[in-house]
Order: structure tokens, then C-alpha cells, then sequence
């Protein structure tokens, strides 16, 4: 990564980051709004729109960012489609309706209702937006330094695909005679003919290139360039230069009358006219200018400044009025046949702006951010993507116009809610009201519009918020589309809520609040309560998959947000109130991510149960016998019970090498479900339930072994691993090639199969019940069989089972032999230390690139030393120097140093020393 892509991406991470109250404290905003000017500038007649409602980035190749289509009057939310985040990419719509749009990881195309058409996966973030050819393609660039060509019907990427060299984050043009136009960040302008798979490179800049190109009618294609330059490359393959004082980030736009508009990093927007070869200062801005001008139909130019304002300035470059936002503008507006702009900003809404300046409307979009600038449809739909400032969630939004305004103003829980319905010239109307809490199936019983006012009553206003939808008497509903089942949501204030279960007394439970906390930070919720932070009162932990191990209170990091869990564990088992906050907004499916080759702690984010069945997983790799909850001991969720609960938590494993995507439905679980139980064992096979139970609420007894058909020896779709034990706790676990499992099935064959068992109590001189349940019959000839490794002697494994007493924190080593008499008169099954004592394993993955893991065995207690060194034997990290047990162990590398800096790419080794014995192997850490 160049120095210059670097500096991008820490002024857009300090953009994203940044709030407008730090902003104006500051400086970088002014304290209070904006003023009109003086109108000037004569009419110009507009060029032809590209085919398609809005087939590329900023709609046309001239970049105008105008449409002869109109937006929105009255906004209402028609559908929303849940992307992976953060989302920078601006959506377009093509002559059929469909939209296409880039995210963190793959390319989309929805279907104009809001389903899903297709979704590509990409190699890396698609920052750039998709541009529509008329052969059906669809031309977008992604930060893995390709330009892809896809098909625009099935999204399969086609030879036009190609690679450019570095990274891509202009968005393609679509020139006149429809040849494709897209910078690389080296500077390098690529086409692609019409019908065409091979590129070639039309010019090259001498600056880095995030700004996408616009073609004006003689097929000159502008850009701007890091090095602070506007260039023109020229049909004649000639090339012109002009210095504009600061970076230029924004795409240029080109008038009707030929004069290039490019806005620049100095907060200067600056006009290029036809044959001068001197860019004049047009209009100066209070802040960095990173949003594209558009360019109104009477050829006004609006353009959108971080200085929190929308600028309006005629064609002689005088300020026609300014608009006041009150927050940064970086998405590029959009402009209808009449002159009404419309643009997304830092505080979440999206405004609407006559062509007078004056407030047509603002809308919120339930995230923090909009950066995507806006495409307008042929019905009156504008469409944006929306994202939260952790990234967590994106959205595709259609925004349609209705004919209906709901004023609703506050709700809080448990008070009525009165809602004023007027037609959108002012007329109080008269229909139906339908609604019913958040979440909800079903509706409560309509309650009639009289004279424009219904009121909805106290008890049916909860945390769930509430769902609703208006049918007037001449049948027009709002929201305008499919109301019943996209009813509009109406968000609803908590004073504080209290979990419908305290936690019990010094016993660990997972907690979540399914609210938008106002202050969700742990402290904020929680030492009101338990006071400031004592381990004697409480304790709060959280698994942190970076680390690949629990993260205690400060270091959590996260606060109660939607989907986020904790364990606590306190001294009273006293409830807690969450303070002020509202519910969790329903029209959407909330998305969680879950990071590769991790645990996380996951919750409930609706105040309402979710069927786990209904629970989606993009990819659908997620083992769902890895979904645990918790109540003293960790158990399969799906499997004891059918519900997603709110206000407690579980783990999740996702063991694939890529993110995945958790999608729950806003939908409360209907019925009485009935708990699946043991999900995985398919008929034919005996299975065995293995339990430990001690003291007191003490117990593992979630945990599986069996004989299965298709099963395999080592790692298969039927076995789950156990999540990380919490403090406290006792743990049987099932140990295969050095990984911990709930749950191990290996084939049916003679003579029979083997596993290792450990049982591991943290407390000293606990007297354990070991127990083994048949769940299913065994094959003719076969028995159960229980070795004690310590000793090499057999344990009873009929009812009843047999004691052990393990000495604190020391694994007690078992082994149980499924198989003939034969099979277990075998010495190797009864020897008193594990088969291969001492065992450095190779890591996995080899090679990798984030993080990798070591995995090794102790036959006894010892010193360990687990060292990262390079080739020239400088020590990079010590990944562990304690006393260990006997046993199996796994430890992950990040891949930092001892400074917590990021190591290069190259060659490493990792030993392993344990008392006399040590063992070196070699690592491969791919850039």
C-alpha cells in the first residue's frame, strides 16, 4: 500500500469517525447555518440522460448527477436490504428496475421490490460504484486491483473482468459511444470498448486516483488526482494538466455548455471553461470537499462541503444560497426534472432541498452515516445505502413518495401514542389504522382515523416499539408499498428496563440488552447498580476472538449495543437497569458479522424471541450444533431450545476462513416450537452422551461421542467443538488432533473406534460423577469401554457410572473404546500417558495472513516456552512461558510483535520448549 493510499484512508477514517460537535469545537465547522444569496446565471438546456433510470455513478458519463426523473414528495420507507458493511458504494438502477451496489465484500442486485436477485463475493472491498453497459454488464472496482466485468442477469463475472494493476476505487463512466472508463489508484485511465474484453490504458496520471473519471461529449475524459491536478485526457491521446491547490477526491462534472466543475481538498469548488487554460476559484467552502458538484437543470451547481452545507452556485459562480446541515456532507446529491436535490449526511438522514434552498424534507435512515449518494428511479424511489459508524450494519434503502403524513412525535413505553394523518397538502383524513408490537405476526384490531387523529393505547407500547400502517378511505395506504407486510416503524423510548431474570448469586451467567442504549457503555449500565468496579461485587468478561481468549471489564471494549453479550457474575445476584435507550428497529433483519476461525459472544438484539430456524448464515458454513448458550454449563441452543432468547447470550463458531454474515429476522417466533434436540446424528448409528456433574450447580453434560455412517476419523460436518469454558467451571472435553470437542462421531467399523477424554475442575479436591447414557443401541459384538490414562485401568461404564477427583485446574486423562473385546484387550488403549507425550504441531493455516494457530501436547507438568523468532533469530513474540499441565493445548498468532505492531511478510519459526524436551518448526506469513 503506497503512502498516498494511506493518506486517503486516514482522512476517511478520520471522516467516519469524526462527530460534528468534535468537528465545530474544532473549527473544521461553523457554529451556526448558512445564508441565501443573490440568484445570477441564465438557463441552460439540459443534455440527454443515459439510457436507464440511473446507470452509473453520479447517473451520466458528464458526471451531472442529474436525471429528467423526479424524487420523492413525501418520504416513506418502501424496503430495506441488509448489506455487509460499511457500505461506500453508490447504488445503480438499471432500465429494468434492478439495483446494483457495492459493499465491504461482494456486489449485489436486488430486484426493484427489494429481493435479492444475485450477490457475487469479491476478493476484497468494492469502495467503487457499478456502472450498467447496454450488452448487460455491469462494470465495478475493487481494492484487489481488479476491474470486474459481470454479467448483469446472473452476476457470474465474465473474460471482460481484468486486472488493473492496484487498487480500484473510482467507479467506471460509460462513455457516449458506450465505451467504459475507470481509473486504477496508480493513475492509470482505463476503456474497454463496446463488446470488447480487452483494456488498454487511454492516459496515465501523475498522481494516485480515487476521483472516477467523466467523459464529456467529445469523449475527453477529466479526472482528478491526489497530486492536487484536474487532468484532461484527449481523444488525440494528449494530455492536459491544471493545479487546483489541494487533493481532489471528487469526480469532476461537466456543464452543458462544456465547463468542467471539480471541488477540491482546499474546500474550493473550481470551473474549468471551455478553451481557458486557467481553473478559476468558483465558490469558497468552510470545509474539505469530497463529494462530487451535481448540476441542476437550469444549470445551477450544487456541491456538498464537510463544512456541514449544500452550496448552490449559479454558472458564473456566484453563491445562489447555501444550505445548513448541521453535520458533514460527503455524499454527492442527486437532482430531479425540478431542481430538488437530495443528499445523505453524517447525522444518518437524508435531505431533500429545493431549488430555492428551502427544506423539501429530511429523513432518517436508523443509521449513522450516509456516504453513498443517491440514485433516483423512474416511480419516484430513491434509493441510498446507510451504515452504521462500527461497520456492523449496512443497508440498501428504497426511499418511495407517499401522498400520506404521519405525524407521530414521541412514543414511551406504556403512555398512548397519538397519531396525526394528513394528505400531503395539509387535509386531515379520514381511514383505518393497523398495528401491532414490534415484531409481531399479527395486527391488533383496526382502530378508525377520525378527523386525522387515532391514538394507539399505553399497554401495547412497549420496548418492542411498534409496527403500523394507514389505509384512507380511497384506498391509498401508508407506507405506499405493501404496507402489510413492510408496515412502518415507530420507535419507542424506555425510561430503563430491568432483565425479566436477575442473574444468580455468584454464578456466571451471559446478559445482553435488546435496546439502543442512550449510554451504552458497561460502566454506564451496570455500576449504577454494583457500584465501580470490584471483582469481589462483580465481574464482566468477554471472549475477544483477536485475542483467542476473555477480555475482562475495562478491556471489553464494547458496550450493550444490539447483538452484543457479556458474562457477568456477581456477588447478590442483584438485577440491573439498562437506562434510557429505544427499541431496536424492526423493519430490517439485524446483521451481525462473525470473524474466521473464531468463537464470538453473540446476542438477541430484538426484545422479542427469533426462532433459531429462521436465523440466516451468509455463507451457510455455520455448524449449528456450534450455537451455544449457557446456564451453568454450555449447551447446543438449537438444540435445547427452539428460541433465540433476548437479554441473555451465546456462542457462535464460525470455522471457515472468511466472515460470516448472522441474519436475524425482525420476527417474533411463532407458536410453540418444539426443541430439536440432538441435531446432528443422522439414523444408523449408536451415539453416547457423556456427563460430569459436581457440587453444587457444577456439570458438563453436553457432550456426544458415536458410531456414524459418513463419518470420518479427525474433523467432519457431524462433529462441534466445545466453546471456551468461563471462570468457575467444570469441563469434560473430547480431545481430537489437538482440538476440543462437545461432540466426536467416527465411522462404524472393527474392530471399534477410540477417544480421548478430559476432565479438567477448577476448584481442588472435587469428588466428580462421571455418567455415560446410551442414546441409541450398539452393533452385535460391541461394548463400552472406559480407560483411566493415569493408571491404565478399567473403569466401570455400566448405570451409575464411577467417581473421579481430579486435583485443581490438572486434566484427568480418560480414554473410552467403542468396540469388540478384542479391540479393548489392546495394550496401546491402556497406557498411562497420551500416544505421542511430547508433539509440536504444524500450524494452521500455513501460510496465512491474520492469524494462525500452534497446537501441542505435555505428557507431564512443565515450564513451557512457546516463541516466535525470524530467520535471523531475533525474537519476534512469546506466545507462552508458564507451568502447564499435562495435556492438549492450541494458541493463535495474530501475527504481532512484541510492540503490537503487524510483523512483514516472510519466513518464521515457533519452539515449542517444555522441561528437557523441545521441538522447531517453520511459518509462512503471506503479505
Amino acid at each position: 500500500m503506497t503512502v498516498a493510499t494511506i493518506r486517503v484512508l486516514l482522512v476517511l477514517v478520520a471522516m467516519w469517525f469524526s462527530s460534528p460537535a468534535s468537528m465545530r469545537e474544532a473549527g473544521m465547522l461553523p457554529a451556526s447555518g448558512g445564508e441565501p444569496a443573490d440568484s445570477a446565471g441564465t438557463a441552460v438546456r439540459s443534455p440527454r440522460p443515459a439510457a436507464g433510470p440511473w446507470p452509473m455513478f453520479r447517473h451520466d458519463a458528464a458526471r451531472t448527477g442529474r436525471t429528467g426523473n423526479l424524487g420523492p414528495q413525501q418520504p416513506a420507507l418502501a424496503w430495506s436490504y441488509a448489506l455487509i458493511g460499511p457500505t461506500f458504494s453508490s447504488p445503480a438502477v438499471g432500465a429494468d428496475g434492478a439495483i446494483y451496489i457495492g459493499s465491504a465484500t461482494q456486489v449485489y442486485a436486488l430486484h426493484a421490490d427489494g429481493t435479492l436477485r444475485w450477490a457475487t463475493a469479491l476478493d476484497a472491498p468494492a469502495l467503487s460504484s457499478p456502472a450498467l453497459t447496454e450488452d448487460g454488464m455491469v462494470y465495478i472496482g475493487s481494492l484487489d486491483e481488479t476491474i470486474y466485468g459481470l454479467d448483469a442477469a446472473a452476476g457470474t463475472p465474465t473474460p471482460a473482468s481484468f486486472a488493473a494493476g492496484s487498487e480500484v476505487w473510482s467507479s467506471p463512466a460509460v462513455g457516449p459511444d458506450g465505451t467504459v472508463y475507470v481509473a486504477a489508484f496508480d493513475g492509470t485511465i482505463y476503456a474497454v470498448a463496446p463488446g470488447g474484453n480487452v483494456p488498454r490504458a487511454v492516459c496515465h496520471l501523475d498522481g494516485d486516483v480515487v476521483a472516477s473519471p467523466a467523459v464529456g461529449p467529445d469523449g475527453t475524459v477529466y479526472a482528478g488526482s491526489l497530486d492536487g491536478h484536474l487532468y484532461a485526457c484527449r481523444p488525440d491521446q494528449s494530455r492536459q494538466a491544471w493545479f487546483l491547490q489541494g487533493d481532489v477526491v471528487a469526480s469532476p462534472a461537466i456543464g452543458p455548455d462544456g465547463t468542467v466543475y471539480a471541488g477540491a481538498f482546499d474546500g474550493t469548488l473550481y470551473a474549468l471553461r471551455p478553451g481557458s487554460d486557467t481553473p478559476v476559484p468558483c465558490q469558497v467552502t468552510g470545509g474539505r470537499i469530497v463529494a462530487s458538484p451535481a448540476i441542476g437543470p437550469d444549470g445551477t451547481v450544487y456541491v456538498a462541503s464537510f463544512d456541514g452545507h449544500l452550496y448552490a452556485v449559479a454558472p458564473n459562480c456566484t453563491l445562489r444560497w447555501r444550505f445548513p446541515v448541521g453535520a458533514p456532507v460527503t455524499s454527492s446529491p442527486a437532482v430531479d426534472a425540478e431542481g430538488v436535490a437530495y443528499f445523505g449526511a453524517f447525522d444518518g438522514r437524508l435531505y431533500a432541498v429545493g431549488p430555492d434552498g428551502s427544506a423539501r424534507w429530511s429523513f432518517p435512515t436508523g443509521h449513522d452515516v450516509v456516504w453513498s449518494s443517491p440514485a433516483l428511479g423512474s416511480d419516484r424511489t430513491l434509493y441510498v445505502a446507510a451504515t452504521d459508524t462500527t461497520g456492523a450494519r449496512a443497508h440498501l434503502l428504497a426511499i418511495a413518495s407517499t401522498t400520506v403524513r404521519v405525524d407521530a412525535g414521541d412514543a414511551t413505553a406504556g403512555t398512548s401514542v397519538r397519531l396525526q394523518v394528513s394528505r400531503f397538502d395539509g387535509r386531515p383524513a379520514g381511514g383505518t389504522l393497523y398495528f401491532r408490537p414490534g415484531g409481531a405476526r399479527t395486527y391488533q384490531p383496526p382502530i378508525p382515523i377520525t378527523n386525522g387523529m387515532v391514538e394507539i393505547p399505553g399497554p401495547f407500547v412497549t420496548a418492542r416499539g411498534l409496527e403500523y400502517w394507514i389505509e384512507l378511505g380511497d384506498g391509498t395506504t401508508f407506507p405506499p408499498r405493501d404496507p402489510r407486510n413492510r408496515p412502518a416503524v415507530l420507535p419507542v423510548r424506555v425510561g430503563t428496563l430491568e432483565p425479566p431474570v436477575p442473574p444468580p448469586p455468584r454464578a456466571y451467567r451471559m446478559v445482553s440488552v435488546p435496546l439502543v442504549l442512550d449510554a451504552p457503555g458497561t460502566d454506564a449500565v451496570l455500576a449504577d447498580d454494583y457500584g465501580p468496579y470490584d471483582r469481589a461485587r462483580w465481574r464482566l468478561l468477554r471472549w475477544s476472538p483477536a485475542r483467542n481468549a476473555y477480555v475482562e471489564h475495562p478491556e471489553t471494549g464494547e458496550g450493550f449495543t444490539p447483538g452484543t453479550a457479556f458474562f457477568l457474575i456477581t456477588a447478590d445476584g442483584q438485577p440491573f437497569g439498562t437506562g434510557s435507550g429505544h427499541s431496536v428497529d424492526t423493519s430490517t433483519p439485524y446483521t451481525l458479522s462473525l470473524p474466521p476461525n473464531a468463537w464470538t459472544q453473540i446476542g438477541n438484539p430484538f426484545a422479542f424471541r427469533v426462532a433459531w430456524d429462521e436465523v440466516r448464515f451468509e455463507p451457510d458454513v455455520i455448524n449449528r450444533n456450534e450455537i451455544y448458550a449457557f446456564d451453568g454449563e454450555f449447551v447446543a441452543a438449537p438444540g435445547r431450545t427452539p428460541w433465540m432468547e433476548p437479554w441473555t447470550g451465546y456462542f457462535i463458531r464460525n470455522d471457515s476462513d472468511e466472515p460470516v454474515r448472522m441474519i436475524i429476522p425482525p420476527h417474533e417466533a411463532a407458536g410453540e416450537t418444539t426443541a430439536t434436540g440432538f441435531r446432528s446424528s443422522p439414523p444408523g448409528g449408536p451415539v453416547v452422551r457423556l456427563q460430569a456433574r459436581g457440587p453444587g450447580a457444577l456439570r458438563d453434560t453436553w457432550n456426544w461421542i458415536g458410531l456414524l455412517p459418513g463419518a470420518t476419523v479427525g474433523r467432519d460436518p457431524f462433529d462441534f467443538l466445545e466453546p471456551p469454558p468461563v471462570e468457575s467451571s467444570l469441563r469434560l472435553s473430547i480431545v481430537e488432533e489437538g482440538r476440543r470437542y462437545a461432540g466426536n462421531f467416527k465411522p462404524l467399523q472393527e474392530p471399534g473406534q477410540a477417544w480421548d477424554i478430559e476432565v479438567v475442575a477448577t476448584e481442588p479436591s472435587l469428588p466428580i460423577e462421571f455418567e455415560i447414557d446410551m442414546e441409541q443401541p450398539l452393533p452385535d459384538g460391541f461394548r463400552i469401554y472406559v480407560v483411566d490414562r493415569q493408571t491404565g485401568r478399567f473403569l466401570p461404564a455400566g448405570p451409575g457410572g464411577f467417581r473421579l477427583s481430579p486435583e485443581a485446574g490438572e486434566p484427568y486423562l480418560l480414554r473410552i473404546l467403542i468396540g469388540t473385546e478384542a479391540f479393548a484387550a489392546d495394550p496401546a488403549h491402556r497406557v498411562s500417558t497420551p500416544p505421542g507425550t511430547f508433539a509440536l504441531e504444524p500450524n494452521h493455516p500455513n501460510p496465512f495472513q491474520d492469524a494462525t494457530t500452534i497446537r501441542y501436547r505435555l505428557h507431564a507438568r512443565h515450564h513451557v516456552e512457546l516463541v516466535i523468532f525470524d530467520v535471523l533469530g531475533r525474537e519476534v513474540t512469546r506466545l507462552v512461558d508458564r507451568v502447564e499441565p499435562p495435556g492438549t493445548y492450541a494458541v493463535t498468532w495474530d501475527g504481532l510483535d512484541h510492540a503490537g505492531a503487524r510483523v512483514p511478510a516472510g519466513v518464521y519459526l515457533y519452539r515449542l520448549k517444555a522441561g528437557p524436551s523441545a521441538e522447531v518448526r517453520t511459518m509462512l506469513r503471506l503479505r
